[in-house]
This record gives C-alpha cells, structure tokens and sequence, in this order.
C-alpha cells in the first residue's frame, strides 16, 4: 500500500476531524434514499479523475458517521494537492484581483458573483458599525472577565444563527431573501421578521446620521481650526453622500467603502491601545492629563471590576445583540457570493466576526480598564479633545456613512417584502407548490418526504457555479433577479426598491435636524429589533425547516429562549430607567 504524500496528509487529518464533528453535529436518524435519485456515472477509465466526487450518508441507524472517514481519505488520495508555487499567484493575476475588487462597476470575483474576501468585509462591516466603541461601557456593565466571555459567547452564537440561515437558504433554493425562507418555515411569519428588520435599519440609521452630522460639526473646528458652519449643513452633506451609496444595487459594490470603514475602524483601535498603554503624563497619549483638557465624566478613572454578578451580566448582553447584529446582510451574502457553499459561507463568517470579536475584547478591555466603570457609552468622549481623538470622530462619521448603505439595502428588502406578502394572494399555495418543484429538481438538498430525509453532498472539483448541480436551480433565480450581472444596473431606479430608500435617508436627515439625542426608540429598536434579528429569527426558521436535526434543534430552541429573555430583560431595564428619569 502506498503512503500519501506528505502535502496531503494535513488535508486528510482535517477531514477526519470534521468528519467526526459531523457525526456530533447531525442527527443520525434513518436516512432513506429519496425516490429516483441516482448514484454517480459510470466508472472512469484509469488515469482520469472524476468531476464531481458524490457522497451519500448512512441510510440505518446503526451506521456511524465516523465510518465515512476512509471513503473521504480514499477521495482523497485521488486528488492532487497543488504544489507550494502553485498556490502563490503571480504579479498579473494580483493586479487583476486588485483591480477587479476596486472596480465596483463589476463582481469582485473575475469570474463573476462576490468573493469570499469582499463578503467578509461587507460583513465586518455591517457588524462593526459604531457598536465597537460600545463594548467599553457594555464590559463595565458585566465585569472585565464575564464581559471577554460575553464577547465570545456572543460571536459563537453568532456564526450558529448566520449558519442556520445559509443552511436554510440552500434547502429552500432560488433567491434568498427573509421572506423566502420565513414563509417556508411558517405562514405569515415573514412580516415579523422583516418589521423587526425595518425597525432596527431605521434605528440604526437614525444614530448613523446623528453620530456622522455630530463628528463633523464637533471634531472639524478642532483640527482645522476654523469655525464651523451650522450643524445643519452638515446633515445635508451626509445625506447627500449617503444617498447614491444607498442606492447602489448589491451589496458587493460596497466593499470598497466597507473595506474602508474597517480600516478606519482598526486605526480608532490602535488609538484606544496607544492610549491605554503607559506613558509620562506630558506624553501625547494620556488618557487623563493634567492640562484641563481631561473628560470631567470619566477623569479620574472609575473602579476595575473582575466581574459584577448575572444582573450586570444580562444588562450588557442587549448591546452585545446590537453589536453583533449581523443577519440582515446574510441571505443578500449568500445569493451574491461566487459558487455559494457551506464552506465558503463559514469562511466569510468566520473571518468577518474573528476580526470583529477580537477588535471588540481589545477595545473593550483596554478601554474599560483605562477608565473603568466611568466610562461613557462612547469611549471617544471619555479621552481629551485632543488632535488624534477628533481625528478618530472624523474618521468614525465616515463610518457611520460608509455603513449606512448596509442598513439602507436591507430596509429596501424588506420593506419590499412586507408589500409583497400583505398584497399576495395564495402565496400558501403557490409556496408549497415551489417547495415540491425545489426538492424534485434539486439534488444534493434536504428533501422531506414520505420516506424519511436524505442527503445527498456533491463535492464539485472542476465545474463552475453556473453549471454545477447544486445551483442548478438557484443560478437561474439569481440571474434573473439581477445578482451581480455585469450587464445590471448599478444604481437601483426602479421605482418601489427606490422610494423606501430615499424616504429612508429623508427620515434620517429629519430627525438629525430636529434633535441630537439618540432617545428610546433607538434602544427599542436595539433591545427589541436586533435581538430578534440575531436570536429569535434564525432558530425559528432552523426549527421548521430542519424537523429531523435533532441536535440542531436543540441548540436552536435554547438560542430562541435565551433571545426571548434578552428581549425581555431589555425592554424591562429600558423601562425602568425611563421612570426613573421622569
């Protein structure tokens, strides 16, 4: 017997990792084949590899998952490993990758749809926003440990809700959207989760415009020396920048922004680390110097607390929710991505939340341990107004900006949606009818039938997206929605996709002019909205579509309870801190 290679053997250890993780993950019900499915071609001559490598899980409950591992390591040792030079890309194709991704007339991907790289930073995007200088006074609220733990919890949870989406959208096919996936779960329940959807983009949106018009008009004077025009000119310009952004087609002709707010992003955390390392009080970074320059909230520094017991605890995890809030882009990710998988969804999210949970605990911890528990909702205006920090509210307005388009694509979706669902007629029907069309012309699916569930994996090595059999059906719906066609429209001009978006930003732009508070409905929307989003949406929609996981449902029905309880514990503290201002 011949030994693999040696480049291989990493590949064939990860594969039987995962395949054990897999064993855990899913059921191991009785998996019946489904009613006409077919076994792969005919054997291949010697010398010649196959294109598509179909696996078909165990059929009896006495079958072990694990039992997969030497057919996958058999697979294996048919496929070359590219060599080292190989997989390093030459001048000309980085080129043609950096100009492809700068390019926002086309996909990022030169073969068309969205890479991984651009979703993930779409992604990051719409998780960062402003809720990364947040998390300070989010860690003072639970203690410096819960709170790191917190962190991580959050974004674990996180990755479990987006996968619940990604996985829901494979097994429904044709274009994802919430409405989609909501009305294969459950009759109706797509106007709840696209109201909640509505409500958290406006609150949102409404602190994107107050933060971006507030920087300008505060930070501008003091690093340019001049004197500011009045604020509401500044609200104009925002508006004005936002809104051929927010109309922009896809989500994929952002990622030169969101690209940007990212770095802009990890710029404000370095200066947070800058100021949180130790310095002579006549250095450029002290957090509170003596000069009168000092923030009167937070200087001197409050108390360092390890941990503060399960009601500091609850009370931090509504922001974490909003921090986190991800799911809104997920479905438009997922219809958008080139060649979209399970894997290579998993990667986006797995580098667009690793990037945001360790800028988080980062900024978080060194922020909450420079001013502990006096520091304010905003760790920016608890340092000096000095050069670097109005620097730092600069670059955070163009943030705020550069995220408000995310916030205006989801709103114009589901606002859609919600139109669609209160004027359609037998949509029951006519859903139920496309389920049943889905699951008979669609292999390598989730099919829910008389005999049982199977599933099917086809492993594509050579086809492309378009041809491959697991978009046989979604590839189509994709086109013909407009998903990244490069002979579509960049701009969205129709009409009812229009209009709730520029009435989006009038909306934003009103309330800016009128007041410069947050105020309650913008932690309603937090509390109530974005936990929803996050918690209570995804593992509904989990639940009804995959009835035979049983793993999967539990950890679906204990993400929906404890987001019930977020929600809950939320709308009560903002209720009681309300009676108490009064």
């Amino acid at each position: 017997m011949q030994t693999a290679p040696a480049a291989r053997r990493p590949c064939q250890m990860m594969l039987h990792v995962l395949v054990v993780l897999r064993g855990l993950a899913w059921p191991r019900h009785a998996l019946a084949p489904r009613d006409g499915a077919q076994k792969a071609s005919a054997p291949h001559s010697k010398g010649t590899k196959r294109d598509d490598l179909e696996v078909d899980l165990p059929a009896t409950p006495q079958s072990s998952y694990a039992a997969l591992a030497p057919r996958i390591s058999a697979m294996m040792s048919q496929l070359t490993l590219p060599s080292f030079r190989t997989m390093l890309s030459s001048p000309v194709s980085l080129v043609r990758d950096a100009t492809s991704f700068f390019d926002v007339t086309h996909p990022s991907s030169v073969s068309g749809g969205a890479t991984i790289f651009s979703s993930a930073v779409n992604m990051a995007n719409t998780i960062l926003g402003t809720g990364l200088l947040a998390i300070p006074r989010c860690i003072s609220f639970a203690g410096l440990i819960p709170g790191v733990v917190l962190i991580i919890f959050s974004a674990m949870v996180t990755i479990v809700t987006n996968v619940f989406i990604s996985d829901a959208a494979e097994v429904v096919g044709g274009t994802a959207s919430f409405r989609r996936l909501s009305d294969a779960a459950m009759d109706r329940l797509s106007i709840l989760i696209n109201s909640a959807i509505v409500v958290t983009a406006i609150g949102i949106g409404i602190s994107y415009f107050i933060i971006a018009s507030n920087g300008f008009f505060y930070a501008l004077p003091a690093v340019f020396g001049i004197t500011a025009p009045p604020r509401w000119c500044f609200v104009v310009a925002v508006a004005i920048i936002t809104t051929p952004l927010s109309l922009l087609r896809s989500l994929d002709s952002l990622r030169v922004t969101s690209l940007f707010a990212v770095l802009i992003l990890m710029a404000i955390t370095g200066l947070v680390l800058a100021y949180a390392l130790p310095s002579p009080d006549t250095g450029p970074f002290v957090a509170c110097p003596s000069d009168g320059t000092a923030s009167a909230n937070s200087c001197p520094p409050g108390r360092v607390f390890a941990y503060t017991g399960f009601d500091g605890a609850m009370n931090a995890m509504p922001t974490l929710a909003m921090a986190f809030s991800c799911q809104i882009s997920t479905p438009t990710l997922w219809n958008e991505i080139e060649r979209p998988t399970r894997s290579r969804m998993l990667a986006v999210y797995a580098i667009a939340l690793g990037v945001a949970m360790c800028m988080y605990i980062l900024v978080g911890g060194f922020g909450y341990a420079t001013f502990g528990d006096r520091v304010l909702p905003n760790v920016l205006s608890s340092y000096p107004l000095t050069r670097a920090i109005s620097l730092a509210r600069i670059g955070l307005s163009f943030v705020v900006i550069f995220s408000f388009p995310i916030q205006a694509l989801a709103l114009r979706n589901a606002t859609v949606s919600i139109l669609d669902s209160v004027c359609a007629r037998d949509s029951a029907s006519a859903l139920a009818t496309q389920r049943t069309a889905t699951s008979a012309a669609r292999p390598g699916r989730w099919d829910v039938g008389e005999s049982g569930v199977a599933l099917t994996r086809v492993i594509s090595s050579r086809r492309s997206w378009q041809e491959s059999p697991r978009n046989a059906l979604s590839a189509p719906a994709a086109t013909a929605a407009g998903f990244l066609a490069k002979e579509a429209a960049l701009f969205e001009t129709a009409a009812p996709q229009a209009i709730p978006t520029l009435a989006f930003i009038l909306m934003a732009a009103g309330v800016t002019l009128t007041t410069s508070d947050l105020g309650i409905i913008v932690d309603i929307s937090g509390s109530l909205g974005a936990s929803i989003i996050t918690f209570v949406a995804p593992s509904i929609i989990y639940w009804c579509i995959f009835p035979f996981h049983t793993m999967g449902r539990i950890v679906a029905a204990s993400i929906f309870i404890f987001g019930i309880l977020v929600i809950v514990w939320g709308l009560t503290q903002i209720a009681m801190d309300k009676s108490e201002s009064d």
